[in-house]
């Protein structure tokens, strides 16, 4: 199984903390593959050594088909999955 996770930044606050601590639990006992997706700029990175990140923009286009679930986690992922959502379906 694989996981897309968005949140807004990579620093230590507390909804990216929690995302940490699922991608953690995830790998470590169900052995599921997890990649994480920002917005924000950020030198620091909470999360386990392995986990694939990956900055974007709101323009950014993802194949959501290379995954099993989409997670968003605060508004801003939440807009961009509304966008995309709502390109898809017109296409």
């Amino acid at each position: 199984m694989k996981i897309a996770i968005f949140v807004t930044t990579l620093k230590n606050t507390g909804p990216v903390v929690v995302m940490r601590n699922l991608c953690a639990e995830l790998i470590k006992k169900a052995n599921i593959s997890v990649d994480v997706f920002y917005f924000d700029e950020s030198s620091e990175n909470i999360f386990p050594t392995g986990v694939p990140t990956r900055r974007i923009s709101l323009r950014t286009q993802i194949d959501f088909d290379n995954y099993d679930v989409v997670h968003t986690n605060m508004i801003r992922p939440d807009l961009y999955m509304l966008r995309w959502l709502i390109c898809w379906r017109r296409a």
